[in-house]
């Protein structure tokens, strides 16, 4: 079981990691006049999903035990993939942006 575990934590320390760049990266285009905010968005949006993403998979945890703990990461990471392609179909309806994102 500790094997497993620690691969599941280093398999979501990546995907984090990777996550937390593309997230950076599409606020700074998005912000690009203002670096400052942008910074700061991403931090806040950083730091809630933490907080919603382990109160979220507590009540997994909490409700079925710690076997389903993954399931509260699958939806988190499915609702995260909604979420992106809902914000960027409307960025491509709207030609608001200048940066290459999905060139």
């Amino acid at each position: 079981m500790l094997p497993l575990l620690a691969a599941l934590i280093v398999a979501w320390g990546i995907l984090g990691g990777i996550n937390a760049n593309i997230n950076q990266y599409l606020l700074a285009c998005v912000a690009s006049d203002a670096p400052d905010f942008s910074n700061g968005l991403f931090l806040t949006a950083a730091n809630l999903g933490c907080m919603a993403g382990t109160m979220i998979s507590g009540f997994f945890i909490r409700s079925l035990g710690l076997p389903f703990v993954l399931c509260g990461g699958l939806l988190l990471a499915a609702a995260a993939l909604l979420l992106t392609k809902f914000v960027h179909c409307r960025a491509d309806e709207q030609q608001a942006t200048d940066c290459p994102i999905g060139s």
